[in-house]
Formats: C-alpha cells, structure tokens, sequence
C-alpha cells in the first residue's frame, strides 16, 4: 500500500496553540492576542506555541508589547509612540491630529477650526496645553507616551512580571525598531492578504463560474477591517497572523444546503463553491460561516 506523506505548513499546530487560550480562567482573548497569563501553570503551553510558531500578540498596542519584553521603563522612538497612538483613535480623530501634524508646516493651513478640533480633543485626552504651530507634534507625541504607556505603568510591572522568562528571551534578541517591524509585518492588512492569494498561471484553467468565485473573495478581503481579516486568515491557515506561505484556492461543486466554504489549514487551501450568483450572497454566506461556532470544529469531511 503507498503511503501518501501530508504537507504541513503549522496551520493545526498554530491553531491547536492559538485556540489553548480562547477560553482560561481569567483571560477571554486567545493566545495569539495574549502575552500575559495569570497562572504560572498555563504558561508553559502559551510559551511553547510562540517559540514554536513565533507568534506575536498583535492584537495588542505595540508599547505594552514592548515594556512585557523590554521591561515597563523601556524608551519607545516618538515616531512608533505616533503610530499607536493614531491606532488608538477613530477615524475622525485621527485625521484631525494628523492634519495638526503635518499643516503646522505652513501658517495658512493651521486654521483656527483646526485649532478649536485639536484643543477638544487634546482636552479630551487629559492635555490641559493650548496647541499651536510649534507645540502641537510634542503635546501629541506627550499625550500618546501617557496614554500609551506612563498611565498604565503599575499594570505594566505586573504584567511584565507575568510573561515567561523564555519567551522574554526570544524576543529580547529584537530592538525596539526590530521589534515594531515584526509587529507591523505580522499584522494583517488587506493588501497584504491579497498579495498571498495564489491564482492559476493560466487565468483559462478557471470557468466563468470559478472566476466570479475568486474576484467574490478579494472584493471580501479588500473591504474587511482588521479584526475580520484576522478571523479570515485563521480559518484559511490557523493563524491569525500574517504566514509566509501562499493561500491556495480551488473550488467545488457544492451547492444548496450543503454549499459551503472548507478550509484546510495544513497547506493553507481553501475550497470556496463556485455557484455563488452575486456579493452580496457570497458575503453573507461567508460572515455566517466565520462567526459560527460550527465552522471552527475540526474534521476529515
């Protein structure tokens, strides 16, 4: 009898970790977006899974990612403290410190509109300072540094406290710009999603059919936010981080009741049906897909 040999990319083994922690005693957030735990006998599973598969909690502000493995005094550049911060903000907000930002440049554009929006949300902030042309960038960067990190600095120590000496070890190895760069890597984006989707050299190996099927799902991709890319990429690979392997798609034949979405996350393959007529029920189909409890059993069906 020929033995077939699998291929294994780590998808069940980044999931089988990354599912250890969606439910502990005291932490509801799934170990890909926890690096702190609260009893000293759950660590050593949590440790293993991020040495083995070097996942990062990104999930997390980058600046208490930074003070759990550099220690809660560590210096963060202003620049990195910057992009947090905007993280941290709604859209709105954002775009009004982001024009504070880079209008200060020339007078004209500084508007006293402007000036008005940056008070109330600095005043908001806890900043009691008036901003203007000269000030701005610095109260921000102060504001961002305090919220971020200086406010939070006795959960800090704790929580230091609490990550694993191994793994405190494994990622020390980083500066803090190193650091950030895996941080940004790992993260999901859009763009980054669609750059690993694998389409057929040949654009005639896909019937009319299977090609409306793919463009469905890069449409889902290009308009989904962070959180749903991440759900997406752990039910494709089992990571809800970024993977250095391709995600392949192919298609069945499915159709009715038993249409459905299945994902092997052991070579990153995903069969998506290819009678979907329009989005709108493609992407209805998926979402329910992705948040039932269901889909995330595993199987050999």
């Amino acid at each position: 009898m020929e033995i077939n040999r699998a291929i294994d990319t780590g998808g069940v083994c980044l999931d089988v970790f990354q599912r250890f922690g969606l439910k502990p005693t005291c932490v509801t957030v799934m170990l890909s977006d926890c690096l702190f735990w609260p009893s000293t006998d759950s660590t050593n599973l949590p440790t293993l899974g991020t040495l083995t598969c070097g996942i990062l909690p990104i999930k997390m502000a980058f600046p208490i990612i930074a003070a759990g493995v550099h220690g809660p005094t560590v210096e963060i550049p202003d620049n990195i403290i910057l992009e947090s911060f905007f993280d941290l903000l709604c859209a709105h907000d954002s775009s009004i410190t982001n024009d504070g930002i880079v209008k200060t440049r020339q007078c004209s554009l500084f508007t006293t509109d402007l000036r008005t929006q940056l008070i109330n949300l600095l005043s908001r902030l806890g900043c009691v300072d008036v901003p203007t042309r000269t000030n701005i960038k610095q109260l921000v960067v102060e504001v961002a540094r305090h919220l971020r990190t200086k406010r939070c600095l006795g959960q800090l120590y704790t929580m230091a406290s609490g990550v694993p000496i191994p793994l405190v070890e494994f990622w020390k190895q980083l500066t803090i710009e190193q650091l950030f760069g895996v941080y940004k890597a790992m993260n999901a984006t859009p763009s980054k999603v669609l750059a690993i989707i694998e389409e057929p050299d040949d654009p005639d190996d896909m019937n009319m059919a299977q090609a409306k099927a793919l463009s469905f799902l890069k449409t889902f991709v290009a308009n989904s936010n962070p959180d749903d890319l991440r759900v997406l990429l752990r039910f494709i690979t089992g990571s809800s981080v970024m993977i250095d392997f391709p995600i392949k798609v192919v298609f069945n034949n499915l159709t009715g009741f038993g249409r459905r979405v299945i994902a092997h996350t052991c070579d990153c393959t995903v069969e998506f049906p290819s009678s979907y007529e329009t989005y709108p029920e493609f992407q209805l189909e998926l979402v329910k897909l992705l948040s039932s409890d269901f889909s995330w059993t595993m199987d050999a069906l």
